[in-house]
């Protein structure tokens, strides 16, 4: 986790709104991306979004503070002492892991103009067009739209309606999860360790999506098993974030 600076000559007021507006809008737009099962299965990535700051200049903040582009540093400087006010992203995640950071950077600089940015450390400053190229290689939410939660399979009803159908639906959305985290590798070597009934779910689960009878059949347990297996499965799946 770490934390990124925009400095922006926009007045305080302006871009208190600015921002706001954003956030509604990007808001908006997933609602319009995703469908609710979608959203609750990139849950994960959306709360780790960085918390966002609006604050005036701090009077005792001076250039020199920062780590200048040598190749640039009269741009930077100049345009630094014209910032009227700044907006910090803190906790940020890790941006080649969650796209939906990355997005919501891409649509707020549409809005945002050009900004001098600070990503700590000892990083150099930059502006936004250096930023934009830095984010060019990364995946953003283009690459989830055509990523699908499993749907009850119509063969068996058309809606969950025991126990077992929901459980089975849980356990596949988890799987999905992990995919979508990179993690299912880790997954696969962790349960090694774990009880019999738990790798073989776990094992039959991981490539294709089944009816409760099928998943029944393939896994080969008795239906007690399968059941407390399936139960477990789902709760063991839920540590991996």
């Amino acid at each position: 986790m770490h934390s990124i600076s925009f400095f922006t000559p926009i007045p305080l007021s302006q871009l208190e709104a600015l921002i706001l507006s954003h956030q509604e809008r990007f808001n908006i737009f997933l609602e319009d991306t995703f469908s609710d099962d979608e959203l609750s299965m990139f849950e994960i990535l959306i709360d780790a979004l960085g918390a966002v700051y609006v604050q005036p200049l701090l009077v005792d903040l001076a250039f020199d503070d920062f780590y200048s582009n040598p190749e640039v540093e009269n741009e930077q400087r100049s345009f630094f002492n014209s910032c009227k006010s700044s907006v910090c992203f803190e906790n940020l995640p890790f941006l080649e892991a969650n796209p939906f950071q990355v997005t919501y950077f891409l649509q707020l600089f549409k809005n945002l103009g050009l900004v001098l940015i600070d990503q700590g450390g000892v990083h150099e400053l930059m502006f936004t067009p250096q930023f934009l190229k830095k984010l060019s290689p990364l995946k953003n939410i283009d690459s989830l739209i055509t990523i699908k939660v499993p749907k009850v399979i119509k063969t068996l009803s058309s809606t969950p309606v025991d126990p077992i159908d929901f459980l089975v639906l849980d356990v596949y959305k988890e799987i999905d999860r992990i995919k979508v985290l990179g993690k299912l590798d880790l997954v696969l070597s962790d349960v090694e360790v774990e009880p019999r009934t738990l790798r073989k779910l776990l094992l039959t689960v991981k490539n294709e999506k089944l009816t409760p009878i099928e998943l029944l059949k393939k896994s080969g347990l008795h239906p007690k098993d399968f059941d407390d297996g399936l139960e477990r499965l789902k709760f063991w799946l839920k540590k991996f974030d």
